[in-house]
């Protein structure tokens, strides 16, 4: 069964779970958060994160209806972040400085930063090499992205250590504090709407994507219950 996931708590677990050093942790969560706010902006496809027995964390391109993040079709990758082999490795890009290199087993399939130089170089100058590989295998595909530029997606910008995602349980309380009759049903963004007001109230800053990744959690939460929203 694939793991391949588009829920950022989902794919912040698995990372968690695939890279015990902190610092692995933190470098590979910010470049996933920036990556799955893409799919607020991209259209007929989806940016995914899976787990292979390497290990490593790969993020590939995932097309309605095609499959391509199952295991035995996971083609369509365009960055494997490899703890073990110590390597960031991309489709192959312009190799225009001295850190990126040319995997030798496949040099016209790979480009790569040993993992060591990666650390050395900041998250803004490594977006931009995933963003040329993300480009290569979109124009491979065929595909049109809608994302300019690394500066383009807004929700870049959400993964500061002092914003936060709201949990179910914050979910439940703005569910209680709006409904008025016990079978009353309540729209989801009301009840999103709630949930910012609770948050502003305590002073707290929610990431930028928060509302389109709570959609994605709230049937999960609430799959076996009788939630009214």
């Amino acid at each position: 069964m694939s793991n391949a996931t588009d829920n950022l708590i989902e794919a912040e677990k698995m990372i968690r779970s695939t890279f015990p050093n902190l610092d692995d942790q933190e470098r590979s969560l910010q470049i996933c958060s920036w990556l799955f706010g893409f799919n607020s902006i991209e259209k007929s496809f989806k940016i995914k994160c899976r787990r292979r027995d390497i290990p490593d964390i790969c993020f590939c391109i995932d097309r309605h209806g095609y499959g391509d993040c199952e295991p035995e079709k996971v083609k369509t990758w365009f960055l494997s972040i490899c703890i073990k082999k110590a390597k960031l490795i991309f489709r192959p890009i312009p190799l225009s400085t001295p850190y990126l290199k040319q995997e030798a087993s496949r040099p016209q399939l790979l480009t790569f930063i040993n993992y060591s130089e990666s650390k050395k170089l900041d998250l803004e100058t490594i977006k931009i090499h995933i963003f040329e590989s993300y480009k290569l295998l979109l124009n491979n595909l065929k595909l049109v992205t809608n994302v300019s530029s690394t500066n383009n997606n807004a929700p870049q910008q959400s993964n500061s250590h002092n914003s936060y995602l709201p949990t179910k349980e914050d979910v439940d309380v703005a569910e209680a504090q709006l409904r008025k009759n016990a079978g009353e049903i309540i729209g989801m963004e009301t009840v999103l709407d709630q949930v910012e007001i609770n948050y502003k109230n305590t002073a707290k800053t929610l990431k930028v994507n928060w509302r389109d990744i709570t959609k994605q959690n709230i049937p999960i939460w609430f799959s076996n219950n009788n939630s009214r929203i």
